[in-house]
C-alpha cells in the first residue's frame, strides 16, 4: 500500500499489517495492546464516494485528512481525561491514544473537490470521482 509520507514508511507498514490483521481475525487486539481503529463505511455512486468515520469524543482540531493519488488517510487522537490530583481509576472503559485509516480508491478522485464535514461524532468525507472515470454517452453521428 502507499504510504503518505516518506519518512514514516515503518510505521505505515505497521498500520498496514495492523489494520490487516484486525479486518482478517475480527478483533481489535494487536502487538501493542488495544488499539483505536474507528469504524467506518463507504458508499459509492457514479459521481463519487461517501466516508462516514465514527469517531465519538474526539476532538475536529484532533483529526486530519490528507490525499495523496487514490489514498485517503485519516489521521487523530482521542485525548481521555486522567483522574484529578487525590484521585484514581476505579474501572477504566474508555480508550485514547493516536490512530490512522488509510482508504485506497479503485477510481481517480478529483482531490480539488473533496470536502469533510464533522458534526456529532460523525467524520462525514465527500470524494467526488475525477470527470476522466464518470460515465458519459456517446453520441452516434450518422451521414
Amino acid at each position: 500500500m502507499k504510504s503518505s509520507t516518506n519518512n514514516n514508511r515503518l510505521g505505515d507498514l505497521q498500520v498496514d499489517f495492523e489494520n490487516l490483521f484486525d479486518h482478517f481475525f475480527g478483533n481489535q487486539q494487536t502487538s501493542q495492546g488495544c488499539k483505536l481503529i474507528p469504524p467506518a463505511n463507504v458508499t459509492e455512486s457514479d459521481t463519487g464516494f461517501s466516508l462516514v468515520m465514527e469517531l465519538p469524543g474526539v476532538s475536529a482540531d484532533d483529526v486530519s485528512i490528507e490525499m495523496k493519488e487514490n489514498l485517503l488517510v485519516v489521521h487523530g487522537k482521542k485525548v481521555v481525561d486522567k483522574p484529578g490530583e487525590g484521585q484514581r481509576l476505579a474501572k477504566s472503559e474508555r480508550r485514547g491514544g493516536a490512530f490512522a485509516r488509510k482508504f485506497e480508491f479503485a477510481s481517480q478522485i478529483d482531490a480539488d473537490g473533496i470536502s469533510a464535514e464533522f458534526k456529532d461524532g460523525l467524520l462525514s468525507i465527500e470524494l467526488p470521482k475525477s470527470e476522466k472515470v464518470l460515465p458519459r454517452k456517446i453520441e452516434i453521428r450518422t451521414s
